[in-house]
């Protein structure tokens, strides 16, 4: 699925950990379906202009002037952000919008084995106008009970030798324990990130061009839709295993920007 095309770089150094067990390949959205429409309105497309290069990255709407997305996806030398609204195709958006503004998270670094603090806010031109097909995701609450199964989404490339997506893809995956992650990414740390996959060859996963994209899970507290992640990093597209951000140890620095 999604790790913009910049990331590439930063991507192929992660090329560190135990091996894994390589099964029979599938051939879909690593290991995904096309979304339905309408089916995660929270879900939006961003195009990233650095001067001459394009790029992008998925994100979430978070209230109609705020988007969540990766701090590795605006690094470097950004001049604009459009963002695409409304359709799980991604260039054709029923909105779109451009940043007014960005926050990478202050203690956001890049080491060779390790994204830490890989989260980011945009802050929209004009407000995002909502109906049934476009509409924000809640912030999960601290300490809030989640299912063992989530879903990631992205316009990402399908595998580390197919071709990315016009469509929005979605795949269901499943929590890994952090002793375990931390056996591929030893320098992972359990309040910063989480590990999804199912660990096979050609697994749920996130590839590039995903990063940015949510981690939606369903509260077991209230059923209501929550961001839990936001994609971060792997060391292939095809071993079935990702790190995202915990959303939840950064609700207060989100917050705090929101109010700006």
């Amino acid at each position: 699925m999604v790790l913009f095309s910049l990331f590439l770089l930063f991507f192929t150094e992660l090329s560190f950990g135990t091996p894994i067990i390589k099964l029979s390949p599938t051939l879909q959205v690593v290991a995904g379906r096309r979304a339905s429409s309408c089916e995660f309105p929270h879900m939006v497309f961003l195009k990233l202009n650095f001067g001459s290069v394009v790029s992008f990255c998925g994100g979430s709407i978070l209230d109609s002037e705020h988007i969540l997305t990766a701090a590795h996806c605006l690094n470097g030398n950004l001049t604009q952000i459009t963002v695409s609204i409304g359709s799980i195709w991604r260039h054709r958006g029923e909105q779109k919008i451009r940043g007014a503004e960005w926050f990478l998270h202050p203690d956001f670094k890049i080491t060779p084995k390790n994204f830490a603090n890989d989260i980011a806010l945009v802050k929209l031109k004009k407000k995002i106008e909502f109906n049934k097909c476009v509409h924000a995701i809640s912030l999960p609450e601290k300490g809030q009970q989640l299912p063992k199964n989530c879903f990631i989404s992205g316009w990402g490339f399908q595998g580390d030798a197919l071709p990315d997506s016009k469509t929005l893809n979605i795949a269901s995956v499943q929590m890994i324990p952090t002793k375990t992650c931390q056996l591929q990414f030893p320098d992972i740390h359990s309040d910063q990130q989480l590990c999804i996959g199912d660990q096979s060859y050609s697994g749920p996963s996130i590839c590039y061009g995903d990063s940015g994209g949510p981690l939606t899970c369903t509260s077991l507290t209230d059923e209501k839709k929550v961001i839990t992640g936001v994609a971060s990093f792997g060391y292939s597209c095809n071993n079935g295993f990702s790190v995202f951000v915990n959303v939840e140890n950064y609700i207060d620095w989100l917050k705090t920007k929101m109010q700006q």
